[in-house]
């Protein structure tokens, strides 16, 4: 112990008589542990925690690989989907910019577009209302379904002064692009 307290102060001492090491030394630790602590963060969300659904082990992606797309057109899934001899369930989904209106103002929100049996195949219920269903799935030119997760929910209930029962009550004002509605309609 008096060996290490002794090269503690002469540490000490060396960092005081040049300065600029000093500053140097303590920025490029202070740069090195932050990485560090970022990238175990990264890791750790993605490695060791798995996806709060049900045998999140045994899910499965799949991606289509163009030139400009890394998503399967909706065509693709349902061949994927009818020849499936190995997965339990198949299911699609993919990310759109969603419009959210509340009380007559909308607002740009992110979101998904999924095949009607996402959830079930996920094994998640909602919080409050219903998921869309396989069935709302096949309808051509059908009524819009949509889920709204919690935490946007819950920034437009504070932004708008909505309760939860005017969420799943009230029809839902909004619109989403159609990326899928024209592979849809050919294919239906």
């Amino acid at each position: 112990m008096h060996t290490f307290l002794r090269d503690i102060s002469y540490t000490l001492r060396q960092l005081r008589r040049s300065p600029g090491f000093a500053l140097t030394t303590i920025v490029t630790l202070t740069m090195a542990i932050a990485a560090n602590v970022v990238v175990f963060g990264v890791l750790n969300a993605l490695l060791f925690h798995p996806l709060p659904v049900p045998h999140a082990q045994q899910l499965v992606q799949i991606q289509g690989m163009s030139s400009n797309d890394l998503t399967l057109s909706y065509p693709n899934y349902r061949d994927i989907r009818d020849r499936n001899n190995t997965f339990s369930d198949v299911a699609i989904f993919r990310f759109a910019r969603v419009g959210l209106g509340v009380n007559g103002v909308a607002q740009p929100v992110r979101g998904y577009e999924a095949s009607g049996n996402y959830f079930d195949m996920l094994g998640v219920q909602p919080l409050l209302g219903r998921f869309f269903h396989p069935a709302e799935d096949t309808k051509v030119n059908g009524s819009p379904v949509a889920v709204v997760s919690y935490s946007c929910w819950h920034s437009v209930a504070v932004r708008r002064l909505v309760s939860p029962t005017t969420v799943t009550s009230s029809p839902w004002n909004g619109s989403v692009t159609p990326t899928w509605g024209s592979d849809r309609s050919a294919a239906a």
